[in-house]
């Protein structure tokens, strides 16, 4: 599939709109990364988290080897 633009080495994440419980992300999306598709999820620190918690954590999961979870 080609694109008008190099989206190598790049993503985007939206706010998941089916998050049901706390351990789903707060944000999905999809990167291209060497070349290779990924899914994207992402979790906000919790209000109750310490400072010096990350602001925001990732998880990239390779699209080839994603299984569907529904």
């Amino acid at each position: 599939q080609m694109t008008e633009y190099d989206n190598n080495n790049r993503g985007a994440i939206w706010g998941n709109k089916d998050k049901a419980k706390d351990t789903h992300p707060d944000f999905k999306g999809e990167a291209m990364i060497d070349g290779k598709e990924y899914w994207v999820a992402a979790w906000k620190r919790k209000e109750n988290a310490s400072p010096k918690a990350p602001s925001l954590s990732f998880k990239f999961e390779l699209k080839d080897d994603a299984r569907d979870v529904g």
